[in-house]
């Protein structure tokens, strides 16, 4: 597996860990909301919960996979790109009901995503300590914006 790293900056207990990674040639799916090869590229236990949306053309249009996640506090999510079109991650501001939720994204440098050009490129965000309610935000590229969301219950 090759790694090209694209941006990092999460302050944890485990340094400064990468938020973007496009990862080339693992060739595997994961249904179940553990990613072990990210997992280990980012210095977490292999048991780490990561969720993962994926994004893709769908006939026209952006796709992504599902559109709602429901996660614990101290869960990861990955957006993933599945196919060979551009896109981009954005928490909207303006959306957010708690101020809380979107100061925790500003704090920890996670309010959006560069431009993710190639499949299987990723952003990867974490949610260790993350106050619980809704995370809204948007999906761009080829295509009108999708909005999703994010739920974070407390552990």
């Amino acid at each position: 597996m090759s790694i090209r790293l694209l941006e990092a900056r999460v302050p944890s207990s485990w340094g400064w860990v990468v938020l973007l990674a496009a990862l080339w040639g693992c060739g595997a799916t994961f249904d179940d909301p553990r990613d072990p090869e990210v997992a280990a590229f980012l210095e977490l236990p292999a048991s780490t919960t990561i969720h993962r949306f994926d994004l893709m053309d769908r006939d026209g249009r952006i796709g992504l996979f599902p559109r709602v996640l429901e996660i614990a506090s101290g869960h990861w999510v990955q957006f993933v790109v599945a196919d060979t079109r551009v896109y981009s991650v954005h928490f909207d501001r303006g959306r957010f009901e708690d101020p809380a939720n979107w100061e925790f994204l500003v704090s920890l440098h996670q309010t959006a995503s560069p431009p993710m050009v190639e499949t299987g490129s990723r952003y990867i965000v974490s949610f260790d300590g993350a106050p619980p309610g809704v995370y809204p935000f948007r999906i761009d590229g080829q295509g009108a914006p999708v909005a999703g969301e994010i739920r974070v219950r407390s552990r």
